[in-house]
C-alpha cells in the first residue's frame, strides 16, 4: 500500500507528497494496519483504537483499517504539504 501511494503521487507529481519522510509516515501507518490485521484475524485480539474498532465492526473485515489508514494519512499529507506551499509564498 505505500508503494501504491508512491506511485499515485508519482503520477499527479506532488513532490512534497513524495518527500521521504511523508513516505515514511505512510508507510508506518501500513506497517500498522498490518499489524492490526494479523493480530484480530489471527490471534483473536480486538481492535483498541474507537475508530479502528469501529470500522472493523461495520466491514467485519480488519483489513479494511488498510483504507481507512491509507485515506487519513493521504489526507493529512496532502493538507500538510498543502500548508507548507501557502506558507512558501507568503
Amino acid at each position: 500500500m505505500a508503494g501504491l501511494y508512491y506511485w499515485g503521487a508519482g503520477s499527479i507529481e506532488s513532490v512534497p507528497l513524495r518527500h521521504p519522510l511523508i513516505v515514511l509516515a505512510v508507510f508506518g501507518q501500513m506497517w500498522d494496519a498490518a499489524q492490526n490485521l494479523i493480530g484480530v484475524t489471527f490471534l483473536g485480539y480486538s481492535p483498541k483504537l474507537v475508530v479502528t474498532d469501529f470500522v472493523y465492526q461495520v466491514t467485519g473485515f480488519a483489513g479494511s483499517t488498510f483504507v481507512l489508514k491509507l485515506f487519513m494519512a493521504v489526507g493529512v499529507a496532502w493538507y500538510l504539504a498543502d500548508a507548507k506551499e501557502e506558507m512558501d509564498q507568503t
